[in-house]
């Protein structure tokens, strides 16, 4: 297995989140505090209303992803260095009181640097209490990685429908995050995050479970562990090159959702209560919003569907701009090490 850097520090993190030094496991948290102003730590279905933009996504992700795209896609090391911990943590408890409706303005990003601006985006998505892949589906996306690398086509038909029975907020986020990612990757002569670097850094972010219950043969976990997170990398480099196909449409084309901050899952009070996750019922959210309070809205038209056939040519990243040589990064930033 090969770990860069930044495999180090999202490891790091998920140690912090509970899982120990396995990458791809974290222990099951069942004390969790919940209410209405929660955005951190809370099922992505289950986030208030207010924190979501029209297009179904959380705001933090919406206006992080914009931030980074404006002003930290060509940044060198995003994603791989970290930001500071006293501008995270502003900025994280700015989004928690923005309503959707207040200007974004009021954030003043352009304030933050980029490095702050991603680990935010990092923050948020490693303190999920479920994995983006959600955790029924996590040894699916294992499965499709093991067997199928080999041919894209097949490889592209049964990832698409895994992501079919994603829940829908789940499927744009990820549709909202694969776009970013693959434009990071076209500039990796300028920010040297290609594909394969933003593999390892995603995948313990998209994909994790949690920590098997009972008594666990830990070199055996360990050892699974490793393989999982050599597979994960390479399924998360792939599904940012050929982000364009494994959905039908973009986000942009899928119908916006109404939105209502009334009849969510969580009181209004903030109080400690047990976190029982429920299993997702994927049969009822499969291609609409399954969030309590969020209303589906019929798109004016139909919406275009690509052929499943690879099309080589808008699959490709395009070329990264010429750029003059630059020294290389310190050995422990840069350098692969081998484990």
């Amino acid at each position: 297995l090969l770990l860069t850097a930044a495999g180090a520090g999202i490891a790091a993190a998920a140690a912090a989140a509970g899982g120990g030094g396995y990458l791809f496991y974290r222990k099951r948290k069942k004390d969790r505090k919940k209410g209405a102003n929660r955005l951190f730590g809370v099922p992505l279905e289950s986030i208030n209303g207010k924190f979501i933009a029209p297009n179904g996504v959380p705001i933090i992700i919406e206006r992080l992803t914009e931030q980074l795209l404006w002003n930290g896609a060509h940044e060198d090391g995003i994603f791989r260095q970290q930001g500071a911990d006293p501008q995270i943590e502003q900025l994280k408890a700015a989004f928690t009181k923005l309503h959707r409706d207040e200007d974004p303005e009021v954030l003043k990003l352009d304030e933050y640097s980029a490095h702050d601006v991603a680990g935010a985006m990092v923050a948020f998505l490693m303190e999920l209490p479920e994995p983006l892949c959600t955790v029924e589906l996590y040894p699916k996306f294992v499965e499709v990685e093991e067997t199928s690398a080999d041919d894209d086509t097949i490889w592209l038909a049964r990832v698409k429908e895994l992501f079919s029975r994603l829940p829908d907020r789940n499927l744009r986020v990820f549709l909202k995050l694969l776009p970013l990612l693959h434009t990071i990757a076209t500039l990796a002569e300028e920010n040297r995050m290609d594909f394969s670097n933003l593999g390892v850094v995603f995948a313990p972010l998209f994909f994790w479970q949690h920590m098997p219950e009972g008594d666990v043969d830990q070199d055996t976990l360990m050892r699974k562990s490793l393989r999982e997170a050599d597979t994960l990398s390479k399924l998360v480099s792939k599904l940012v090159q050929l982000q364009s196909l494994v959905w039908d449409v973009t986000l942009d084309q899928m119908p916006q959702v109404e939105l209502t901050e009334a009849g969510q899952e969580f009181a209004e009070e903030e109080g400690e209560e047990e976190f029982e996750q429920p299993p997702p019922n994927y049969e009822e959210s499969r291609h609409h919003p399954s969030a309590p309070g969020v209303r589906h809205t019929p798109p004016s038209k139909p919406l275009p569907k690509p052929p499943l056939a690879i099309d080589a040519a808008s699959a490709a990243p395009a070329s990264a701009p010429e750029l003059p040589p630059r020294d290389p990064l310190p050995p422990a930033a840069d350098d692969f090490i081998g484990t």
